[in-house]
């Protein structure tokens, strides 16, 4: 049976790898998709995204996405107005 030590030990072993990982990729894409899936992994979520601000529409679009449906996200552009982006 493995203590809740060693699970805490073993996560913070992975943070280490990933934050190494991560450190030494420097191309945006394939950062930011590094990014998404490690913590997908750490938060064990089925998914994650990251969504970026396009310039010229204003629109949030998905960069990047992992689970079943990541393909169909790419192409979904998300307003601004009246999502959780919006600043007070």
């Amino acid at each position: 049976m493995v203590s809740d030590r060693e699970v805490h030990v073993r996560r913070l072993e992975r943070i280490l790898e990933i934050s190494r990982e991560l450190t030494s990729t420097v191309a945006l894409e394939p950062l930011l998709k590094k990014i998404v899936a490690m913590a997908a992994e750490l938060t064990s979520s089925e998914a994650g995204s990251i969504l970026l601000r396009d310039a010229r529409s204003g629109e949030l679009r998905f960069c990047t996405a992992t689970g079943e449906q990541s393909r169909e996200l790419l192409n979904i552009p998300v307003p601004i107005e009246g999502s959780i982006a919006v600043r007070s």
